[in-house]
């Protein structure tokens, strides 16, 4: 959800005012029209009166408790904030539409706020971040919703849960045919509270950034494996005969297959953003519940890097080509060297390499093997080298000189 958000910002400003902001101390006097959350449900934007013209400062959510305890709708009160100059003076030549899209950018961070001729410094700290925690929430049901700027951008659910998101661009919408008394599944990072925070609603206990789920009753079908044989997913299949795919976490699957070993038909709780028809990769899943169990997935955003990060060896292994592999319009993914080692072979390589990779020709690789995390499952027992140097009939290809 950020990395869209974000190429959509970028798509908006010319690169040079992005990349060269120009920020001064500035101040401003006016009149509190407002106080709304930030992007934490917490309250975190000031929308002040000045001088006929609303503007919107930012403040850092952990002071929120202090501005509510110094301020209220309708107070006079004067600002000093950081501005970046050059977007707000872009921001004047927006067309309305634009301006209410990218409304977020002009909140200028407020650096002190003066009332009763006393003034209060808002200063940045790290102390009080928000752990990054993810989790899961199945089959909830939603008790009642929040509002703002005419969109249902919070979910209220029992004991004080909020499902929350702030993105205000339509495509990215995620809320919009969700309704009180609807039961829905989510997860996402937790968002508080913490101290120093205060919610436009009473009786707030966590906050969640809200990511939909679908839910679907199927039984498990195969798995799925990446071009280097590292498992990374599973095909599940309906009662009427149509399959769809999931991924997870490459450190998941022993995890994931124990817990479909015995199992018949299951609920399967997966991300339905990258659930569409057409996507590149299978969708996060997140969780899959039995008659007797549920097993949680709580990582987010591994769509498209479901092999996870590993450390590596250094290694140099000689031996004689046994099978070269390639995709079905002939891309070069990978060779096996002997019986036990797999290289694979990225783009840079295969266009060093050409034809002159043939079976039973010796080869010496040089470069960094694999080291297998605990859970993860390999279709074949290989050991997984990345090439830095290829030498084969001594001639040398290097990955860093083409």
């Amino acid at each position: 959800m950020n990395f869209l958000r974000g190429t959509f910002i970028f798509l908006l400003f010319p690169v040079a005012l992005i990349a060269q902001p120009r920020f001064e101390i500035q101040e401003f006097t006016g009149v509190v029209k407002s106080i709304v959350p930030g992007y934490r449900f917490a309250l975190a934007h000031l929308i002040v009166d000045v001088n006929g013209r609303e503007e919107g400062f930012s403040f850092y959510a952990y002071h929120a408790a202090l501005i509510m305890e110094n301020l209220k709708i309708g107070d006079e009160v004067t600002i000093k904030a950081n501005v970046n100059i050059h977007l707000r003076s872009l921001a004047k030549e927006l067309d309305e539409k634009n301006k209410l899209l990218s409304w977020y950018l002009f909140y200028n961070y407020i650096t002190e706020l003066k009332v009763n001729d006393k003034w209060i410094a808002l200063p940045e700290t790290k102390s009080n971040d928000v752990r990054m925690v993810y989790k899961v929430f199945l089959d909830k049901r939603v008790v009642a919703d929040y509002w703002q700027n005419g969109f249902r951008c919070g979910l209220v659910f029992e004991n004080g849960l909020v499902g929350y998101n702030d993105v205000v661009i339509k495509e990215l919408y995620r809320m919009e045919s969700i309704k009180p008394n609807d039961v829905v599944s989510f997860g996402g990072l937790r968002m508080g509270p913490t101290e120093g925070y205060v919610y436009p609603i009473e009786g707030v206990k966590e906050v969640y950034h809200f990511s939909e789920m679908t839910k679907t009753s199927a039984k498990p079908y195969s798995y799925l494996f990446k071009q280097n044989f590292v498992c990374i997913g599973v095909k599940f299949i309906t009662g009427d005969g149509n399959t769809f795919n999931v991924s997870f976490p490459s450190n998941e699957a022993k995890r994931v297959k124990a817990f479909l070993s015995d199992s018949e038909s299951v609920n399967v709780y997966y991300d339905n953003f990258f659930a569409a028809t057409g996507q590149l990769h299978p969708p996060e899943l997140h969780a899959v519940t039995n008659a007797r169990d549920t097993l949680y997935i709580n990582q987010f955003g591994f769509y498209g890097g479901a092999d996870v990060k590993h450390d590596h060896k250094a290694v140099e292994v000689t031996g004689k080509i046994t099978k070269v592999n390639k995709t079905e319009n002939g891309k070069l993914t990978g060779i096996m060297v002997g019986l036990e080692c797999f290289v694979e072979v990225h783009d840079l390589v295969a266009l060093q390499l050409g034809l002159s990779l043939k079976k039973g020709e010796e080869i010496t690789v040089i470069g960094k093997e694999r080291i297998k995390i605990e859970g993860e499952i390999y279709q074949r027992d290989y050991r997984i080298i990345t090439p830095e140097k290829i030498v084969i009939s001594g001639k040398e290809f290097s990955l860093f000189e083409p």
